[in-house]
């Protein structure tokens, strides 16, 4: 009868073992897949996990899945164009605890008249306008705008300045008067240029023709003088070849000289 109750009670423990500890297995595995994020943050501030809100700042150890993560962090108050959200990826261990302190930007907007004017930080360019600033909480920046021929003109940007900047530059008129005289003398100079590159070409053309019609010429005085038996009609044709041989040379080099000197004054009068 004793080995029966205790056969009865071995058997309800050893079932209750197989009841209990996979239970037991799997706390421990939850636990293992969960971790915690802290966000810390101005208060009133809406946290989102994966698109689903989590709760408001500051977040102190929400417990969440362990791994990767998207977390927003909207400025439900302050939400414009110009004070975006926070958003990053996270990425949270098993048993461990991640803090994170969003780091807001902040944005301006600074346009011109005359629009494209060049954005510089000391000597460093930023961009042209229209320019978007991005700022971080506590920065300030000491800008300068500056355009040929206007009067630079300085800006101060903080988070706490306006988000619109609009800078109308003031025109230099001794700049625009330099840069007509000298547009003027650029347009004198090429119309000159211009002009002698076309007498250039004129005469390198004529100079051309009269070379081939010289020697042509020329050609025909040879075959006069090989086609004489006359001696002193011989010299008079060969002296005549000779000569215009010299005057074809001659109107040839001429060619070349105004062909080069053509091409030179083309070239400057772009």
């Amino acid at each position: 009868m004793m080995c029966i109750r205790k056969f009865r009670h071995s058997s309800a423990l050893i079932l209750a073992l197989f009841v209990l500890l996979p239970g037991v297995a799997h706390g421990q595995q939850t636990s293992k897949a969960t971790g915690y994020l802290s966000v810390e943050s101005h208060e009133g501030y809406e946290v989102y996990l994966d698109g689903r809100q989590i709760g408001s700042t500051p977040l102190t150890a929400v417990a969440v899945p362990a791994g990767a993560h998207h977390l927003l962090v909207r400025r439900s108050v302050l939400l414009n164009w110009f004070q975006p959200d926070w958003a990053d990826s996270v990425v949270v261990s098993a048993g461990d605890t991640v803090l994170v302190r969003p780091e807001f930007i902040t944005l301006c907007k600074i346009s011109s008249s005359p629009q494209g004017a060049r954005v510089l930080l000391a000597d460093s360019l930023l961009g042209n306008t229209p320019f978007v600033l991005r700022m971080h909480s506590g920065q300030r920046f000491h800008l300068s705008i500056e355009q040929d021929g206007y009067f630079p003109a300085f800006l101060v940007c903080d988070t706490n300045s306006p988000r619109r900047h609009h800078v109308v530059l003031q025109r230099d008129q001794e700049f625009w008067q330099r840069y007509l005289q000298e547009s003027m003398q650029r347009q004198r100079y090429k119309t000159r240029t211009r002009r002698n590159a076309v007498f250039a070409a004129g005469v390198s053309i004529s100079a051309g023709i009269a070379s081939i019609l010289l020697r042509q010429q020329a050609d025909r005085y040879y075959g006069r003088y090989q086609a004489v038996l006359d001696s002193r009609k011989m010299d008079a044709y060969l002296d005549k070849t000779r000569r215009y041989d010299l005057y074809s040379g001659a109107a040839f080099a001429l060619f070349e000289v105004s062909f080069g000197l053509g091409f030179y004054f083309f070239l400057k009068s772009q």
